[in-house]
C-alpha cells in the first residue's frame, strides 16, 4: 500500500573487470547512484525500476524489476452494498431509488459488521441507521455511505409527489366481501400490475414501461420475512412466478423495483 518503501540491492552485480558505477531509475521520476538504495513510492500505480551498471572498461548492462503500489483506500466492487429500509422493509443492492412522498427511509450498508457514516444530501454527516423519516421532495439527492474501512457507495434518492392518493406508492387494492369471500382486484401502481389476485400460488407481474431494464422482485411473508428475491435482467414486460405454492394462505407483500421504479403490492394467497 502507498506509501511503499522499497529496498533495492545492486551490490551483487559483478563482471570480470569489476563494476565501478550503479545508476537506478525508479520509474516515478526518482533516481539514485547508490548500489543499495532505499526508495519510497508515494502514489499507487505500477512502476518499472531499472538498474544500469558500468564496469571499468566502460561496458554497461541493465536489469529491470516491476513494482506495484496499491491504494490503501481501494475497495473492490461489491465490498460494500447499499442497504435501505423503506416503510419498515429492509432491501439492498440499488444505487438509484425512487420513492413517493411520505415513505419512511433509512440507509445503511452490507455487511452490517462494519461501521458506516452517511453524508446526507444537504452535507450533514450522521451515523448508521439514521432515519430520514417520512421523506419530502426536498430529501432528493445523493447520500454517500462511507464504511469504517474507507469504502464508499452512493444512493441517489429521488422523491416524487404522491399522485396515487395513497401512502407512499403502496397499493393495497380493494377487497369486496359481498360474495362471501375475497374478490381482490388486480393491482395497478405506477404502471405495475400483479394478477390474478387472489392467487392460488402462481401470478404474473406486468409493466411494459420496464422492458429491457433490470427488475428485482422481492416477496415478504406474513411475518415481514423475506421469502423470495430474484433479479430479472432485460425484463420482458411480463413474467409469471410460481413462488407461493408451498406457503400458507395469507396476505403477502410484493416489491417490484428497478433503477427508477419502486412499487409495493399486497397479494392474497388463497388456495
Amino acid at each position: 500500500n502507498a506509501p511503499l518503501e522499497v529496498s533495492f540491492t545492486g551490490s551483487g552485480s559483478t563482471d570480470d573487470v569489476g563494476v565501478v558505477s550503479h545508476s537506478w531509475d525508479f520509474g516515478d521520476g526518482g533516481s539514485s547512484t547508490l548500489a543499495d538504495p532505499v526508495h519510497t513510492y508515494s502514489s499507487p500505480g505500477s512502476y518499472t525500476a531499472t538498474l544500469t551498471v558500468q564496469d571499468g572498461e566502460g561496458r554497461v548492462d541493465s536489469s529491470t524489476i516491476g513494482i506495484v503500489v496499491t491504494d490503501p483506500n481501494y475497495c473492490e466492487t461489491g465490498t460494500i452494498i447499499p442497504e435501505y429500509r423503506l416503510d419498515g422493509v429492509w432491501s439492498s443492492g440499488l444505487n438509484d431509488l425512487t420513492v413517493v412522498e411520505g415513505t419512511e427511509v433509512m440507509f445503511s450498508i452490507l455487511p452490517n459488521t462494519v461501521g458506516v457514516t452517511v453524508t446526507l444530501a444537504d452535507g450533514t454527516v450522521v451515523g448508521d441507521d439514521f432515519n430520514l423519516g417520512p421523506v419530502t421532495i426536498s430529501h432528493s439527492g445523493p447520500y454517500v455511505l462511507l464504511s469504517s474501512e474507507g469504502c464508499e457507495t452512493t444512493i441517489n434518492l429521488t422523491v416524487v409527489p404522491d399522485t396515487l392518493g395513497g401512502r407512499s406508492g403502496v397499493s393495497t387494492g380493494q377487497i369486496d366481501q359481498s360474495s362471501g369471500g375475497f374478490t381482490f382486484n388486480s393491482l395497478e401502481s405506477l404502471g405495475t400490475r400483479i394478477f390474478p389476485n387472489p392467487t392460488s400460488g402462481y401470478f404474473k407481474i406486468s409493466n411494459y414501461e420496464l422492458v429491457g431494464e433490470t427488475v428485482r422482485v422481492m416477496i415478504y411473508g406474513t411475518s415481514n420475512r423475506l421469502i423470495f428475491e430474484k433479479e430479472f435482467p432485460n425484463f420482458p414486460g411480463e413474467i409469471e412466478l410460481e413462488s407461493l405454492y408451498f406457503f400458507q394462505d395469507g396476505i403477502y407483500r410484493v416489491l417490484v423495483s428497478s433503477s427508477n421504479h419502486l412499487t409495493s403490492h399486497s397479494l392474497i394467497l388463497k388456495k
